[in-house]
């Protein structure tokens, strides 16, 4: 509908100067039996301008996704995981994930919520419950848990709960792809895993508190 209104082209040139730290302590970069992940970022963004394309007549149907409320601001994200194993064949991996910027953001640099561990891109964030990039937020605190069960070396079964706190200060137009200012959702789900030579293979399934049904999961591949 925005498109054949008469928009060509509209988003955001952002530059910005980023720190990044992680530390990886997982004894196999596919379902470790043991150790952490630590990762946290720091981006200051120096420049942010609009970019619009189209008719100017039907630019204010756009223009609360690419307005910029400041041309320089910051936002802080960071996540933690560990592996800990229960016996010979359970394994429990909590996780804690959050993100924070000081002014709106725009909707271009945003987090998108949604959809399988290992298989997600730069500001994607996995929540079993929901499909890739079902939701978008900008500040948000997440907790998960996994249980992962081992039928062998490489077949395993994982149970997951996951649980997110978002805040937008988003135009209701975008609701509810984008998060409402105070939102919580709870997900939950079983995925069937397997280690191949092709990368990690998983078929899953999982509900949440969002309307929608059941969200089914397919992943095949090394994620680059």
């Amino acid at each position: 509908e925005v498109f054949a209104s008469g928009v060509d082209h509209f988003g955001n040139q952002l530059l910005s100067a980023n720190f990044t730290a992680n530390r990886n302590t997982y004894n196999r970069r596919f379902f470790p039996t043991r150790g952490n992940e630590f990762d946290f970022r720091y981006r200051f963004y120096l420049d942010n301008r609009e970019v619009y394309r189209g008719s100017e007549s039907v630019r204010d149907v756009v223009e609360p996704a690419i307005a910029r409320s400041a041309v320089r601001f910051f936002e802080l994200s960071g996540s933690w995981q560990g592996v800990f194993l229960l016996g010979s064949r359970f394994a429990v991996s909590p996780r804690i994930q959050a993100s924070y910027a000081n002014r709106p953001l725009p909707l271009m640099a945003m987090n998108f919520i949604g959809g399988m561990p290992f298989q997600r891109r730069t500001r994607e964030v996995s929540f079993v419950g929901l499909s890739s990039r079902e939701k978008i937020v900008q500040d948000f605190a997440m907790a998960q848990i996994n249980v992962r069960y081992r039928f062998s070396r490489s077949m395993h079964l994982t149970g997951v709960v996951n649980g997110l706190a978002a805040a937008s200060d988003s135009e209701a137009i975008y609701r509810p792809v984008v998060m409402e200012d105070e939102e919580y959702i709870l997900g939950y789900g079983l995925i069937m895993e397997m280690d191949s030579f092709l990368g990690p293979v998983q078929v899953g399934v999982s509900d949440s508190n969002v309307p929608g049904g059941l969200r089914w999961y397919i992943g095949l591949g090394y994620p680059f």
